[in-house]
């Protein structure tokens, strides 16, 4: 009797099944009759609506379903509705294969158990310039495919609405499903919701959400003043705002959304935006190569987890004057900040508002230029958190004060694990910082040891690291696996190190840095884990490496450094075409570690050869963007013999001599890798003529002399193979 009813309660929505479908032609003003399901007749329909009351009406009707198989319908003007709605119960419109050119194609308003499935409704009402005002209500309605008013319990599924303003706009609206939806490439948003409570939202495609003049008021999925909604596992990329919540002037109202595996990344401005919103969980999200990751500015009881976070081109996680906050098993990667926490300036009716009572706990926070930034910011928490392999760990400025930091790992940070410049006591006991010398532990703290200034940092007791793997002495090269090497780009434009096992000099692979930034790139080296390096270099003169770039523009500056877990280093800088010379071919540079006048050797804190604990290489095209390989770095007592042999990027096949020619010629051409080469003669027909060399040859430059005598006048083309390259040259035979 119970599963009797469920199949009773599912139905109760559709017409009545002693309802017969007809099939009638579609015509303007078609009043359709409640308890009716029409079939239109396939067809192409030209249509307009100026009057703005719907091509088909269904007002103060129910249970009434429109089919519109193989029916296209266009629009005139991108004027008027389709289909309008009003006061109506258990409607379904489905199949329809094309309205285009509409205002909107279904417009539906102050109604219920309303279904809209299988049917493409792109091409409608669309701006591509223009800044939206998100506030606006329905009278400012933008266009596209279903707009509902004050309308509840509807669904919307297995739709395309494409190439318009708005997939679906959604005001005033509850219990609203929408659901396996194609929204996306829309010029304003994939869904559009203005105080819209209780809706499920999930599964769609609203990516590529954007438009030409400002990404900052458009994107996949807008959410004004609308509470307890879910959206989880939709498609959020490349658009201006991956999700847009704001509740500006009604931040009383709690949000209580929540948002659960989407994608936002990609998208110009924020992955995730949620302002003056409280309430709201992001967990399992990607908000990954966006301008932040997520924007939270005036937020306060939002919880951050379980997201991916990385490659992101200002900061990870952003928040102006937020309030009991938590972010936890958040993975933070390669971003300019991790977490930037800070009390921006006052925005009118908010001037009590202040930075305060964060959470941070195990996180991971690796490979950023900053893990967390704290400024102006009060009772800051950071408990459990790894904090690696970043440029600095914790920065502290202006009036903030952490309440606590404890039970974290610190590990492999380039300047400082934590950094405080406030006046303010840090309290950061029961901490691991990767190893138990407590000299170079308090090097690697900034307090009042090193600043007067400032509070004390006070981090004893802390937790004893297992004996690290010390590497003594540097491998003989370092840009072979498994070495370690992370990027950062100043900018966080997306910054990427990979190993190369075709373009290379030597050994198994060259490290390969491509970055769309060139905006003051860093790329450091680690040994493999869980060693630590502390080399003693006191008996090596030179630092040598190939270098090979990939420029649209030249590198403005470069510097390669040298340093300990004491926070000194040696920096080495060259004149900006040193670098350069490197652009299409291997270039072989030599550093002596003494310094010369080619390359410059100043020195910053404590730093001696006989105690180096990391290599930095820093290069500039001033956000130009570059490819970069390298190869062979290592460090010598004596300089290579081979230091000033440069190597093209690819084989090379210089033009013969003479060319034209008459009965000889010579070839001149360069082997990249040592191995098979192939070289022979063709005609214009593609037929070998001659096949000059077919073996095993060193990389080197290599010539010969090509015969011709048997050969007649005309046009023939010499080709080398090598190490999976071709190159070809014409060359003129005279007789």
């Amino acid at each position: 009797m119970k599963r009797l009813l469920i199949v009773i309660l599912s139905t109760a929505s559709l017409p009545s099944i002693s309802s017969p479908q007809i099939s009638e032609r579609l015509r303007d003003n078609w009043q359709t009759p409640s308890s009716s399901w029409i079939k239109i007749v396939p067809d192409t329909y030209n249509v307009s609506d100026p009057e703005n009351d719907g091509v088909i009406q269904i007002i103060d009707k129910h249970n009434v379903t429109i089919d519109g198989d193989s029916v296209y319908v266009h629009g005139q003007s991108f004027s008027g509705y389709f289909i309008l709605i009003e006061r109506s119960d258990s409607v379904r419109i489905i199949n329809f294969r094309c309205v285009d050119s509409m205002y909107y194609a279904v417009a539906v308003k102050n109604s219920q158990h309303v279904t809209i499935g299988n049917c493409n409704f792109s091409g409608n009402k669309r701006d591509s310039v223009g800044f939206i005002d998100v506030w606006t209500d329905v009278q400012a309605a933008l266009g596209g495919g279903v707009l509902m008013t004050e309308c509840r319990s509807a669904e919307i599924s297995a739709n395309v609405m494409k190439d318009q303003n708005d997939g679906v706009a959604l005001y005033h609206c509850d219990s609203i499903h929408v659901h396996h939806n194609d929204l996306s490439w829309n010029t304003s948003y994939g869904v559009r919701m203005y105080w819209t409570d209780s809706c499920s939202i999930h599964h769609n495609n609203c990516s590529h959400t954007n438009r030409l003049t400002d990404q900052s008021d458009c994107g996949a999925i807008l959410l004004i003043i609308s509470n307890r909604n879910r959206i989880e596992h939709n498609d959020l990329t490349y658009s201006g705002d991956g999700i847009f919540l704001g509740q500006y002037g009604h931040h009383t109202i709690p949000n209580n959304n929540y948002f659960a595996y989407n994608d936002g990344s990609y998208s110009p401005h924020n992955a995730f935006e949620a302002t003056f919103a409280s309430g709201n969980v992001f967990k399992h999200n990607r908000a990954n190569h966006s301008d932040y990751g997520f924007w939270l500015g005036y937020s306060s009881n939002t919880v951050v987890d379980s997201n991916e976070i990385a490659h992101n081109h200002t900061a990870g996680i952003a928040v102006d004057r937020g309030s009991q906050n938590s972010f936890r098993s958040d993975t933070i990667y390669a971003n300019p900040t991790g977490i930037w926490l800070w009390a921006g300036e006052v925005i009118p009716s908010y001037e009590d508002w202040l930075s305060r009572l964060y959470m941070v706990e195990h996180c991971l926070l690796t490979g950023n230029n900053t893990a967390v930034s704290a400024s102006n910011t009060h009772a800051l928490t950071l408990a459990h958190d790894y904090v690696s392999y970043n440029g600095n760990g914790i920065h502290l400025e202006g009036s903030s004060s952490a309440g606590f930091i404890s039970n974290c790992s610190f590990w492999r940070n380039t300047l400082f694990h934590i950094e405080n410049t406030t006046p303010s006591e840090v309290h950061a006991p029961n901490n691991s910082f990767g190893m138990n010398d407590t000299l170079i532990i308090a090097a690697k703290i900034f307090d009042n040891n090193d600043d007067p200034s400032v509070g004390p940092v006070t981090w004893r007791p802390f937790l004893p690291a297992p004996p690290p793997d010390i590497q003594h002495q540097p491998p003989s090269d370092l840009t072979d696996p498994p070495s370690l090497w992370t990027v950062y780009a100043s900018d966080g434009q997306t910054t990427v190190a990979t190993w190369d096992s075709s373009q290379k000099t030597a050994g198994a692979a060259a490290l390969k840095i491509a970055t769309e930034s060139g905006f003051d790139v860093m790329i450091q080296y680690w040994p493999e884990e869980p060693k630590i390096a502390s080399w003693d270099l006191s008996g090596m003169r030179y630092l040598e490496l190939w270098l090979l770039a990939a420029n649209a523009h030249p590198f403005q500056q470069n510097s390669i450094r040298l340093g300990n877990e004491s926070g000194g280093y040696y920096s080495y800088d060259a004149a900006a075409d040193v670098f350069s010379s490197a652009i299409g071919r291997w270039k072989h540079l030599v550093i002596p570690l003494d310094g010369n006048a080619t390359w410059t050797r100043t020195s910053r804190g404590q730093v001696a050869l006989s105690d180096i604990s990391y290599i930095q290489i820093h290069a500039d095209t001033w956000d130009a963007g570059f490819t970069l390989w390298i190869d062979e770095l290592s460090f010598a007592p004596t300089q290579s013999v081979v230091s000033e042999e440069e190597w093209p990027s690819q084989i090379s096949l210089l033009e013969n001599y003479p060319n034209p020619f008459n009965a000889s010629t010579s070839i001149q051409y360069q082997v990249l890798d040592a191995g098979a080469v192939t070289l022979k003669i063709c005609d214009l027909l593609g037929r070998e003529v001659a096949l000059l060399v077919d073996d095993r040859q060193e990389r080197g430059t290599h010539t010969l002399v090509f015969d011709a005598v048997t050969l007649g006048t005309g046009v023939y083309f010499c080709t080398l193979q090598n190490a999976g390259r071709t190159a070809s040259r014409k060359m003129l035979l005279v007789k």
